[in-house]
């Protein structure tokens, strides 16, 4: 409870160094309005039933086999990083 607090606290001192910046404020609103959107998104998300689990391992293993017999690319670490900036999960 107290980190949250210390976070807070540094935030408002943070914003408050930004207040009479009218242009900066708009970016940090804009980009606050898609933390929220996106966290807002991740709670309604419905949690993988252990059939959907498994099923996307057995897809995984496939897709492993795949590529071991030269049959398949797989993604690059550069591709699946884009991928994670794309939905918000990686900076």
């Amino acid at each position: 409870m107290e980190t949250t607090l210390n976070t807070s606290a540094e935030l408002l001192r943070q914003i408050g160094y930004l207040a009479d910046d009218e242009n900066s404020l708009k970016k940090l609103l804009a980009y606050t309005k898609k933390l929220v959107t996106k966290k807002r998104e991740a709670e309604e998300e419905p949690v993988q039933t252990k059939e959907e689990i498994l099923a996307d391992f057995a897809e995984a293993c496939r897709e492993l086999k795949l590529h071991r017999e030269g049959k398949k690319e797989l993604q690059t670490w550069d591709e699946f990083k884009k991928e994670l900036q794309d939905e918000g999960y990686y900076n």
